[in-house]
């Protein structure tokens, strides 16, 4: 559970975590409740940002099954990732078995490595990662190469740091409309 809350009528909501880990488990919880209220005729366009998704190293089964559901109600699932290490294209492989269209846009610039945004029909995620964060898991993808020397332990270290993390939920399907467009123009 996020320690706080600061919500504008609804539509935007601030949630305050004191680690990545539990942000994450929040924002895997905010994709299950999006599967679970999915109706026919919803937006069915899911489109994700991000560096690295080191959530599939710490949670493979969660991330499996939610891979799963997209299949499951037929939703579009685009990634672009801003990150393209030996092991970022590892992880997203993973993904792409699941049926994600995925591309790579690296980046050296400091906000595209600590800005992740996700849609899901209306609801859109967003986060920037505390600069020392963005370095460690910086250090971390670029050390670890290969799964046989992969230090999960250090990972988790890095996920479980007590550092406070905000995630934006918005509630608006134009501008949601308008990110799909975004990552999706830089995948097909």
């Amino acid at each position: 559970k996020p320690k706080g809350i600061d919500s504008i009528k609804g539509k935007i909501s601030v949630f305050t975590f004191d680690s990545l880990n539990k942000m994450m488990k929040f924002w895997e919880d905010i994709i299950d409740d999006w599967f679970e209220n999915f109706k026919e005729g919803d937006p069915n366009v899911n489109a994700y940002q991000g560096a690295h998704g080191w959530e599939g190293l710490l949670h493979p089964d969660r991330e499996r099954t939610m891979m799963g559901r997209l299949k499951e109600k037929k939703i579009k699932s685009y990634v672009l990732s801003i990150g393209n290490t030996p092991l970022d294209r590892y992880i997203w492989k993973f993904y792409k078995k699941t049926g994600l269209k995925i591309a790579f846009s690296p980046s050296l610039s400091t906000f595209d490595k600590s800005y992740y945004v996700a849609t899901y029909g209306e609801t859109i995620v967003q986060i920037h990662y505390p600069p020392e964060i963005v370095d460690s898991l910086e250090k971390f993808f670029r050390k670890n190469k290969n799964l046989e020397e992969l230090d999960l332990h250090e990972l988790s270290e890095i996920a479980n740091k007590k550092q406070e993390i905000k995630l934006t939920v918005i509630k608006n399907l134009s501008m949601a409309k308008q990110i799909n467009q975004s990552i999706i123009s830089q995948i097909v």
